[in-house]
């Protein structure tokens, strides 16, 4: 809960003799002093419903074959030390997944790169009193054939990167893609295998 964190490490002796001398010396050496690195930490979680039950989106659930469905994905960064600057978050769309230019953000700016498929949040600085910012956008899920009888892909592996500003380090997150299966959505919990 504080704004910095850091472990003080002091070594000191009394020396009273050296042999059968008497010295009576101290000896203190500089404090070494190691700073923790920011706690930044990317969450993400796709949605059909909201928490409260009502659909974000639209389309059949379970999906199926040739027909769309809506999801939202929700990027939530925390953190409780030090201020970030050049945050971005990113990832890459499936090709059975369109991008439908519907979003919104605390912070920052989204970006989508219809040759690469990639979608990008950035923020140029998350300050040290923010500990919470979060986004969402919402992707079109249209199956196809190979889909059918598993969970399909909605997003790719989501990379977070950061510069922490104390340390002057880069902080660098890799998390797993997204699929249909919405263990998060209480809603859509177990309609997530595409039909046919």
């Amino acid at each position: 809960g504080t704004k910095d964190a850091s472990v003080v490490m002091t070594v000191s002796a009394d020396i009273p003799t050296l042999g059968s001398t008497d010295v009576r010396r101290q000896v203190r050496l500089t404090p070494l002093v190691i700073r923790y690195g920011s706690d930044a930490d990317l969450n993400l979680v796709a949605r059909y419903y909201s928490e409260e039950g009502a659909p974000l989106t639209f389309g059949p659930l379970p999906p199926e074959v040739g027909k769309t469905t809506g999801y939202r994905v929700y990027w939530n960064l925390s953190k409780k030390l030090h201020a970030l600057e050049d945050v971005q978050v990113s990832a890459i769309l499936p090709k059975i997944v369109a991008w439908s230019g519907k979003n919104d953000k605390a912070s920052g700016e989204f970006m989508y790169d219809e040759v690469t498929r990639k979608v990008t949040w950035k923020l140029k600085r998350m300050p040290a009193e923010v500990n919470v910012l979060e986004a969402w956008f919402e992707v079109q899920l249209t199956p196809d054939k190979t889909d059918a009888g598993r969970f399909a892909a909605l997003l790719g592996e989501t990379s977070f990167d950061a510069k922490d500003i104390v340390l002057n380090e880069t902080i660098s997150r890799k998390k797993p893609g997204l699929t249909t299966d919405l263990q998060q959505d209480d809603g859509a919990k177990g309609k997530g295998v595409v039909r046919n």
